[in-house]
């Protein structure tokens, strides 16, 4: 089975470009990784190529730029070339899916709208299963 999943940031702006009658987008992704040595935390950064085809290439390019937090779904593949006698061997990640992320200290959370005084007092009701409605504020626990 070859499944790969991995969350990481943009390292650049997606670049994409026709195919006959398809687009295929590549970008590439920083992983990092934590880890402990001695007591002293250590992170560990893995770089790794992404290519994407059709409507998943379209998307990448119109909604992500560097810096970007996305998770991947794809597999794994190997690609090897000869250049000057020498060969060359890579592996990338084909992505079924990529989800954009908001980053934790991104201005996209803080952009959003906040709930309406509509949503709010719709969750302060609570409803029993003898369909009796009660504000949650009337609750005694």
């Amino acid at each position: 089975m070859n499944k790969y999943l991995a969350i990481g940031n943009l390292t650049h702006n997606p670049e994409c470009k026709d195919v006959g009658d398809t687009k295929v987008c590549k970008f590439s992704i920083a992983i990092n990784e934590y880890y402990y040595s001695n007591g002293e935390k250590k992170k560990n950064t893995i770089f790794l190529d992404i290519e994407t085809w059709s409507k998943q290439a379209e998307n990448c390019t119109k909604f992500l730029s560097k810096g970007k937090k996305v998770a991947i779904e794809g597999k794994l593949k190997a690609n090897s070339w000869e250049k000057n006698g020498q060969k060359f061997n890579k592996i990338y990640c084909l992505a079924d899916k990529v989800h954009f992320l908001a980053s934790e200290d991104s201005s996209e959370t803080s952009s959003q709208k906040p709930p309406t005084k509509e949503f709010n007092k719709i969750e302060k009701k609570v409803e029993t299963e003898d369909h009796e409605v009660y504000d949650i504020d009337d609750i005694p626990f």
